[in-house]
């Protein structure tokens, strides 16, 4: 590496700490391959022209002996990558991923469309790797022979997905036939690629022409390559300046490059020796101009790489980076908070009316239950348990009959009014555990709107099965009602007596008794119930969830605080890099 690709590699390292503190992933990678880039420091120059322009025996010229077919019809049916080897060797690469060293001589076999068999093979390769020992290539530069642009349909596809993936270009053009609007289309088609940043135009089978015609041809095809191809590309993209002022540096007259060889007499003086012919085919001027061009283009792409790296940061920077979501996010968390801690100062302010409102609908409730389950219907069912047991008496005795009256209250007191008692508290509770389903249901809508999860509040407060588990407790160890004992005074002798009427008397009086100790019970039994939901979510949980938020928030101030600092800190390291990547364009000018 050279002292401006040390510079280069300095700013990409800068860029990447700033991606790190701020993941990006596309970004990120971005870099990653860039500085990949610059330690391989590999140039990809396609090898492009319509088919039948000359292209396969240019390539022959270049590495100095015929190892690429050609024909009179179009041959080249696959992608042959030509990189720097000491030895001359091939490597096919299939598309299966499986790869195979042949002999170079073999190469016809395998990237051909000559015989039925050869096509047959070339489709299943997706490349040939041809290693040679050619000057052009010995610095990492790879030149690629692409099949003929409108050769076919699947080869076209082939050649715009390697375009993709190039850096420079050299485009054939024929001096017998002079630059059509095929071939002017797939010069601006490669210009609005971003990453394609050089074209030069080798003009060949120049030795079809007179010298004098060769020079002639040259300036007409420079005037026209330059006219046509800048108007194609003023039409296409009208809008598109970045690409325009591109394709003026590349294509204006001044700047173009366009040199004449005949590969045809190049290959010849290699086999015969003569080194008058080799210069008369303009192929070592082409070649010493390739590598003065391509070494300068090199330097050219890393740092176009890199400028256009930069050119997405800074953006990325100010609008997409992530501390600066992460700021806006804590932002937004920090105003949530504070409408959290206020949410919940109003819900214990409201709490006490709502609790206040239970225990009101609760007391109605249970009038209403005990209405249901009157003194009348409890006396009836004492009295029919009675009558029940006197009806059994087929001796008229009082001790038979107080007998049968003492079974009766046995039957009465742990049966029929516990039982009574069990229905009324099981109606009660119900009401009380439907109660406490609103009240959370009220609690849920005003601490947590929207089903908004507000865990900063969910910290401190009790979750609602606490809440419905203190209920159940209270509710299932409170005591019910008292069961008054049952007093039947009956005379001392109780034949001609009406004992039906004597009894039906004394239990309407304890029927009315037990319930009236009912409802002496249910208020207490209400408050009792409301202190279990008060005793779980006690008031200083406010001033706890108060400081808990407080806290947080000045946590996240300072967090924020933080971020806007690493912002202000990226965006001066940004300009840091800029005025270094100045000093590196303005040295390379230079």
């Amino acid at each position: 590496m050279n002292a401006l690709d040390f510079q280069l590699h300095s700013i990409l390292l800068q860029l990447q700490n700033i991606a790190k503190s701020v993941p990006n992933n596309s970004i990120q990678n971005d870099i990653d391959s860039a500085i990949q880039s610059l330690q391989e420091k590999r140039l990809r120059v396609a090898v492009l022209g319509d088919f039948k322009r000359g292209k396969s025996s240019l390539i022959n010229a270049l590495l100095g002996m015929n190892i690429l077919p050609v024909d009179i019809e179009p041959t080249t049916a696959t992608v042959n990558r030509i990189t720097f080897g000491i030895q001359p060797a091939a490597v096919i690469h299939y598309k299966s991923g499986d790869s195979k060293k042949i002999d170079i001589k073999c190469l016809a076999d395998y990237v051909t469309k000559l015989t039925d068999q050869s096509a047959k093979i070339a489709e299943t390769i997706r490349e040939a790797e041809i290693q040679y020992p050619l000057v052009l290539c010995a610095n990492n530069v790879e030149i690629i022979d692409t099949p003929g642009l409108n050769d076919t349909e699947s080869m076209t596809a082939v050649v715009e997905d390697i375009l993709q993936d190039i850096d420079a270009a050299i485009f054939a053009v024929k001096a017998s036939m002079p630059y059509s609007q095929t071939e002017c289309e797939w010069v601006a088609k490669m210009l609005a690629l971003p990453n394609l940043q050089h074209v030069v135009f080798a003009m060949t089978c120049a030795d079809l022409l007179s010298k004098r015609d060769v020079q002639k041809m040259v300036g007409f095809l420079r005037e026209r390559i330059s006219n046509n191809t800048l108007q194609m590309v003023s039409e296409r993209y009208p809008d598109d300046f970045e690409l325009q002022k591109k394709a003026k540096r590349i294509l204006s007259p001044e700047n173009l490059q366009l040199y004449p060889v005949s590969a045809m007499n190049a290959l010849e003086a290699f086999d015969t020796g003569d080194n008058e012919l080799l210069e008369q085919s303009n192929l070592p001027m082409l070649k010493m101009e390739l590598v003065t061009v391509l070494n300068a283009q090199q330097q050219k792409v890393e740092i176009y790489r890199v400028g256009q790296l930069m050119k997405r940061f800074l953006p990325w920077i100010r609008e997409d980076a992530g501390f600066k979501r992460e700021i806006l996010n804590k932002q937004n968390l920090v105003v949530q908070l504070t409408k959290e801690d206020e949410r919940q100062q109003r819900y214990f302010s409201k709490r006490a009316e709502m609790l206040t409102s239970i225990c009101q609908d609760l007391e109605g409730e249970f009038k209403g239950i005990c209405q249901t389950w009157n003194s009348d219907e409890l006396a009836s069912r004492i009295i029919k348990c009675y009558i029940d047991h006197l009806s059994k008496v087929t001796v008229n005795s009082n001790s038979v009959i107080l007998k049968a009256l003492e079974e009766a209250k046995k039957m009465v007191r742990n049966g029929i009014v516990y039982f009574f008692g069990q229905k009324i508290k099981k109606e009660v509770n119900k009401s009380v555990l439907m109660r406490v389903e609103t009240y959370l249901q009220w609690r849920r809508e005003f601490l947590f709107p929207n089903g908004c999860s507000a865990e900063e509040i969910r910290r401190v407060f009790p979750e609602e099965e606490q809440i419905r588990d203190a209920v159940v407790d209270c509710l299932s160890i409170y005591r019910e009602s008292e069961v008054p004992e049952i007093q039947i005074h009956l005379p001392r002798r109780l034949e001609g007596k009406n004992i039906i009427e004597l009894i039906r008397i004394q239990v309407k009086s304890f029927s009315d008794a037990y319930l009236a100790q009912w409802n002496q019970v249910f208020p207490e039994y209400t408050q009792n119930a409301v202190y279990a939901i008060v005793r779980t979510e006690q008031t200083d949980i406010q001033k706890k969830c108060s400081k808990h938020i407080e806290g947080r928030i000045q946590a996240l101030k300072l967090e924020i605080e933080y971020c806007q600092q690493k912002l202000r800190d990226a965006v001066h390291t940004y300009q840091d890099i800029e005025r270094q990547y100045a000093e590196i364009q303005n040295s390379t000018r230079d």
